[in-house]
This record gives structure tokens, C-alpha cells and sequence, in this order.
């Protein structure tokens, strides 16, 4: 069991989450947050079910954390125009913190980037891309 691939990148996940998630702590989010908060400021107002697409969530870890980011104030949840739908959109709250986050993010990014070595992040999202369907990365 110890080459499971299952398994190991579970683990990989937990590792390289936590070292995001100590590195976000003074900014105040955790790399989950970061993740999501990012996609909907470059997305700009989108539905919960694209996002959750997108980011490869089940609906109920999304809908948690989104209530989580709207209680901090990061971003809005209207309803949509056809009545049964939600939009997300960032708030200047959630910028903000994404611009805080942010130099936070390339220092945790550059430091796994190290751990990794030599070609171990881009094997990683060449792993990732291949799994997905996706010739090239864009």
C-alpha cells in the first residue's frame, strides 16, 4: 500500500495545504478560501454550481466555506435572475485580503516549490493536466 497513489497524493495534499495554510494564517484566510476567493475576483459574478465545476468542490464543502467568506465580509451572495439561483460576487473586503494574502501565497508557493526540487511542482501540475483531459496548460 505504501505506492498508492491514492493514498500518497491524499497525503501530498494535506502536506502542501498545510504549509499554505501556515504560511496565509496573518492574513487571516486558509488556502481553501484563498483558492475560491481568487477564482470568483478573476471569474468576476458566477454561480455557485461553476464554481464548484471549476474548482472540483462538492457543493456542501463550497457552500461552507462560502458562508464562511460571507461572514467575514470577503464576498456577497444575491439571488440570481432566474429566481432559484445564487451569484457570488467579491466584495472590496475580499480584495483586500487577496492583496494581502498575496505575498504570503508566493513565499509558501517558492518555499514548495523547493521542498518539491527540481521539477517536482511542474510534475505535479503536468499530473494534474494529464488526469483532467488537458493537452497544455492555459
Amino acid at each position: 500500500m505504501d505506492a498508492c497513489l491514492c493514498g500518497r497524493t491524499r497525503l501530498l495534499n494535506r502536506a502542501i495545504t498545510g504549509l499554505f495554510d501556515e504560511a496565509l494564517r496573518d492574513a487571516g484566510i486558509t488556502a481553501a478560501q484563498l483558492t475560491t476567493l481568487s477564482f470568483i475576483h478573476k471569474s468576476g459574478p458566477i454561480a455557485p454550481g461553476e464554481i464548484a465545476k471549476q474548482l472540483v468542490l462538492e457543493k456542501s464543502t463550497l457552500s461552507r466555506n462560502l458562508g464562511r467568506m460571507e461572514r467575514n465580509g470577503w464576498v456577497s451572495i444575491s439571488p440570481g435572475e432566474a429566481g432559484h439561483t445564487q451569484v457570488i460576487r467579491i466584495t472590496r473586503r475580499g480584495t483586500a485580503v487577496i492583496a494581502k494574502a498575496l505575498p504570503m501565497w508566493r513565499a509558501a508557493q517558492a518555499e514548495a516549490s523547493d521542498r518539491l526540487g527540481s521539477g517536482g511542482a511542474e510534475a505535479i501540475i503536468q499530473a494534474f493536466d494529464t488526469l483532467r483531459g488537458r493537452s497544455a496548460r492555459g
